[in-house]
C-alpha cells in the first residue's frame, strides 16, 4: 500500500481515523468493561518504525515528526490520551485479561514513543508504562528516537 499525498495531511493520518471509525469504541469500552480487546490495535497506539513494505507497516509512524502530528491532530490526540488513561486504570492481572501478550508489546512501544516525545515524567504514558511495564520503554522504540534526535554528522 502506497500513502496517499495530501497537502493538508502530510503524513497521511486519515488512514489512522478510518481505521478508527471501527475500532475505537469498541477498544475503549473492552478496556473499560476489562474484557479482551478482539480488535487490531494499530491504529489505536501507533509505534515508530521505519517505512517498509506490507500491511502490518501501513499503521506506522515513520518518524517523529508523524507521532508528533497524530498527538497534535484534533481527533487522535485526544483518542490516545484517553486509550492509555484507561489503560492506567487497568490492574496488573487485567491488563493480560484485556490484552495478549502481542497487544502489549505494541502498547509498550507506543507508549514509549509518546512518553519519549512529551518529555514528561508524569504523562499519561510514562504512567502507563511506569505502572504495567516496571517503567521500561520498549528499547527498539527507544534506539529509533535517539537516532532521529541525535545531530546529523
Amino acid at each position: 500500500m502506497s500513502f496517499q499525498t495530501d497537502p493538508d495531511d502530510p503524513f497521511y493520518l486519515q488512514r489512522f481515523l478510518d481505521a478508527q471509525t471501527r475500532a475505537y469504541g469498541p477498544v475503549l469500552a473492552a478496556i473499560s468493561q476489562r474484557t479482551p480487546v478482539s480488535f487490531r490495535l494499530w491504529s489505536i497506539f501507533p509505534r515508530l518504525r521505519p517505512a517498509l513494505p506490507g500491511v502490518s507497516h501501513f499503521f506506522r509512524l515513520t518518524s517523529p515528526e508523524a507521532a508528533r502530528a497524530f498527538e497534535a491532530h484534533a481527533l487522535l490526540g485526544p483518542r490516545l490520551k484517553d486509550v492509555a488513561e484507561a489503560v492506567v486504570t487497568l490492574d496488573h492481572r487485567e491488563i493480560k485479561e484485556v490484552f495478549n501478550a502481542d497487544a502489549l508489546r505494541k502498547i509498550r512501544a507506543s507508549m514509549t514513543l509518546f512518553a519519549g516525545l512529551s518529555g514528561k515524567a508524569d504523562s499519561v504514558y510514562a504512567q502507563v508504562l511506569a505502572k504495567h511495564f516496571f517503567g521500561e520503554g520498549d528499547p527498539e522504540t527507544m534506539i529509533l528516537l535517539a537516532r532521529a534526535n541525535a545531530p546529523s554528522a
